[in-house]
């Protein structure tokens, strides 16, 4: 199961890069600022990087550190053998390594610890992760 990002056509972008580019200056930067910043580009790579590993969660029973230290396993075993393979494909070929390759994808080949997936699991993550991260200029 790919994310919405990896099923959209290159048509849907090709229109997309076609809206910005025709919009005026004003816009295009109040799009720079809102969304392409480093802090918000981390922050939407983190976000997505959380619903992987929430996805990959769905399932499993247990409480959250027992959850935790079941997706950072799942994760790390996929990171230290066929991720080596899929890591420069488009994809992994085993679609039960799907959610694990993109959590790899956006955390820059690393599992993150336990500890890291049980805060992601925490209510509210999302929101947290945004405000420490401050305002967007």
């Amino acid at each position: 199961m790919r994310d919405a990002a990896q099923r959209k056509p290159a048509a849907d972008l090709a229109t997309l890069e076609r809206a910005i580019s025709d919009a005026p200056i004003e816009a295009r930067e109040r799009l720079a600022r809102l969304f392409f910043t480093k802090s918000a580009l981390r922050t939407a790579r983190l976000a997505e990087r959380d619903e992987a590993l929430l996805r990959m969660a769905v399932g499993l029973s247990g409480n959250a550190k027992s959850l935790a230290d079941a997706v950072h396993q799942m994760v790390a075993r996929y990171a230290a053998s066929a991720w080596r393979f899929d890591r420069d494909r488009g994809g992994p070929r085993d679609q039960r390594h799907v959610l694990a390759w993109r959590v790899l994808k956006l955390n820059e080949g690393v599992a993150p610890a336990a500890r890291t997936i049980r805060r992601a699991f925490e209510p509210g993550a999302e929101k947290k992760r945004r405000r420490q991260s401050g305002p967007t200029p």
